[in-house]
């Protein structure tokens, strides 16, 4: 069911000697025109092996909208998730729940992020199991590429 996984690279010098980095989710902090958006008041995030990710995804663009109809597509889903395996400053694993797809059987996608630390510099690399259609497979890569891109943007703020 699922097609080839993706592999996204990014290498960015952090600022500091930072612990961790909090990412900005609010209205604010997106980069416009945002074509989805995250309904803050049903978000759930326990980052623990076990722990659960939720959050509503919402077209938000009249272009979006109209791609989403057009596809036979919700405008918006809930997105369910739990984190599978979690080493800080290494390694994340998200397993999503792909159960929002009218006529599409439910089957688990993952996520991993691993990152690596050389000086100054963190390696993050981000694989993704294909979705079930070469469509999707693109549509997620095209939106985790638009998800990098913001957090390279926010880093490059930084330095």
């Amino acid at each position: 069911m699922l097609h080839t996984r993706l592999e996204l690279r990014r290498l960015r010098r952090l600022p500091g000697e930072h612990e961790h980095v909090r990412l900005p989710v609010a209205p604010s902090a997106r980069t416009p025109p945002d074509p989805l958006v995250v309904q803050r008041s049903e978000r759930q995030i326990d980052a623990r092996v076990g722990g659960a990710l939720r959050y509503d995804m919402i077209a938000a663009t009249a272009e979006m909208i109209a791609a989403m109809k057009q596809m036979g597509r919700p405008a918006s889903h809930a997105t369910r998730s739990r984190f599978t395996e979690v080493k800080p400053h290494e390694r994340l694993v998200l397993t999503n729940v792909i159960d929002f797809l009218p006529g599409v059987a439910t089957y688990e996608s993952n996520i991993a992020v691993d990152l690596s630390a050389t000086g100054d510099r963190v390696r993050m690399v981000v694989t993704l199991d294909g979705m079930h259609t070469d469509e999707l497979t693109k549509m997620q890569e095209e939106g985790f590429t638009s998800q990098l891109t913001k957090l390279d943007e926010r880093f490059a703020r930084a330095e």
